[in-house]
């Protein structure tokens, strides 16, 4: 009888051991919620907050393969001082019209000198400043990103301040295509906003038309997927530099008008 229970018992522990055994082999179980994503949504990233006052000396960071082009400025009383908006530009020629890479930059002056905050990261790769307007609140400054040299990237990004350009949230957005470009921003005084992409042909499953990120409290939280709307317009074309009217030579007649 013991001889017998003492076989049994053997038994079991030679099936425990071949079990941790092929457990060892087979590594350490995932689970689910550790599985690597196999899809990217276009819901946002962030987000990350960055703070005017770690501003670098405009001079270190223009050199002379990068150039300080500056966009947009937001005044007192909306902004706590002159907050300028621009971006750092690289060209491969003098000739070119546009430039092969960009940074964007927020920037102060003080007398003759000049700040800047260079913005990296995903969504501010070779991107300017597509938007920036002040409100609807007191001090609060909206600015939307997106790509200005090269070809368009696969993400944009908003820029917040509620403290009139001291510091900036960043929220960087997946775009449903990579074609699609930051077309406009709107917000209200109840918070009810949206950032609005604009497709000019279709890709793939994505249609031609308009793609509105929307938010209900602010911008502290923004729509998963954005809400299609669709556009059969086309928009002009700019007008370059080449094709602008001569001025009128010196001591020319004026006629007028």
């Amino acid at each position: 009888m013991t001889l017998s229970r003492n076989r049994h018992i053997f038994g079991i522990a030679l099936l425990l051991l071949s079990i941790s055994v092929f457990a060892c082999a087979a590594g350490p179980r995932r689970h689910l919620s550790q599985a690597p994503a196999t899809t990217e949504s276009s819901a946002p990233a962030g987000p990350r907050v960055v703070k005017l006052a770690d501003a670098a000396a405009m001079k270190d960071l223009a050199t002379d393969d990068r150039t300080p082009y500056l966009t947009d400025k937001i005044a007192p009383p909306n902004a706590t001082r002159t907050i300028y908006f621009g971006e750092l530009d690289t060209y491969d020629s003098d000739d070119d019209d546009a430039p092969s890479s960009a940074v964007p930059i927020v920037a102060v002056r003080d007398g003759d000198t000049w700040r800047a905050l260079p913005l990296g990261g995903a969504g501010f790769v070779d991107a300017g400043w597509k938007y920036v307007g002040a409100g609807p609140r007191p001090r609060e400054i909206w600015g939307g990103i997106d790509t200005v040299a090269g070809a368009s990237r696969p993400r944009f990004a908003l820029a917040h301040s509620t403290d009139g350009g001291e510091t900036f949230e960043l929220i960087t957005f997946h775009k449903p295509c990579r074609l699609a470009t930051f077309f406009d921003f709107a917000m209200d005084r109840d918070g009810h906003g949206r950032a609005t992409l604009s497709l000019d042909s279709d890709c793939g499953k994505y249609k031609a038309g308009l793609y509105h990120y929307e938010t209900s409290d602010d911008g502290k939280t923004w729509s998963a997927e954005p809400r299609y709307e669709p556009d059969a317009m086309i928009r002009a074309d700019d007008v370059p530099e080449d094709e602008q009217p001569d001025a009128p030579s010196e001591g020319a007649k004026q006629t007028s008008l």
